[in-house]
């Protein structure tokens, strides 16, 4: 059955401009990888305030596909020699799909020439075994302007990481980075709101943001700040010089 994903990465502030192209980069790089993993999934969607950026992966698959694959190989008596043995022709090509000689095996193709052909089962992959690795390369993979590291640690991003919160549905994904492991903890306004907030599954994270008093999206800012303006346009008469961009 597929899940709702949500992984949100909790830092220090990090400047506007460089935070807004990094969301629109994460957003790039999560159908990258989740496509190239095998996972099928619905909207991709990312947005950010100054301490967080966030990811949100709608009916995300539970695993990938299971695949069986058929790849013809070299004509049979090119494959075998007069004794049936393999020969080094197809003990490469088995090599390459890879399985062992043994298990290629021989069919007439139209023509009703002889070839091997290797048949080859690629199992299904649960989801909770590919995210860790795929969220961790997410965040390693975003580029900044300007990057610091923090304590003792290795690894860089553009301001400290605080706190990963990610959630498969109601499981956590255990997201490694910076010596943070992701859990279902996340946390509000640094001044109006400061203290922990745990997330039972991520059908209910945004649902948490009025209270973390927080606008988890820039349109979403924008549009409260526009609203406020007019209001004081309205009462005073005054027109404010408001830049577009």
């Amino acid at each position: 059955m597929a899940q709702n994903l949500i992984f949100e990465i909790g830092t220090e502030e990090i400047p506007s401009a460089a935070l807004y192209k990094a969301t629109e980069q994460l957003k790039t790089l999560a159908v990258k990888a989740l496509d190239e993993a095998g996972l099928s999934h619905g909207t991709v969607e990312t947005c950010s305030s100054p301490r967080r950026m966030i990811l949100s992966v709608k009916e995300l698959a539970e695993s990938t596909q299971a695949i069986e694959t058929k790849a013809k190989g070299p004509a049979a008596k090119i494959a075998f020699d007069a004794e049936g043995k393999p020969t080094k022709a197809a003990a490469g090509f088995a090599r390459g799909k890879g399985i062992e000689p043994e298990q290629l095996v021989v069919e007439a193709d139209e023509n009703g020439v002889d070839y091997v052909y290797a048949l080859v089962s690629k199992p299904a992959v649960p989801a909770t075994e590919l995210l860790g690795g795929i969220l961790q390369g997410l965040v390693k993979g975003l580029s900044w302007p300007r990057s610091q590291r923090w304590g003792s640690l290795h690894d860089t991003f553009s301001r400290p990481v605080r706190w990963l919160l990610a959630l498969l549905g109601e499981q956590v994904v255990p997201v490694e980075f910076a010596g943070l492991t992701a859990g279902r903890t996340t946390y509000g306004h640094r001044f109006l709101a400061p203290e922990p907030v745990e997330v039972a599954c991520a059908d209910e994270f945004f649902g948490k943001f009025e209270q973390m008093r927080v606008m988890p999206s820039a349109e979403q800012r924008a549009a409260s700040i526009r609203e406020q303006i007019k209001a004081v346009e309205e009462q005073t008469g005054l027109v404010a010089d408001t830049p577009q961009g």
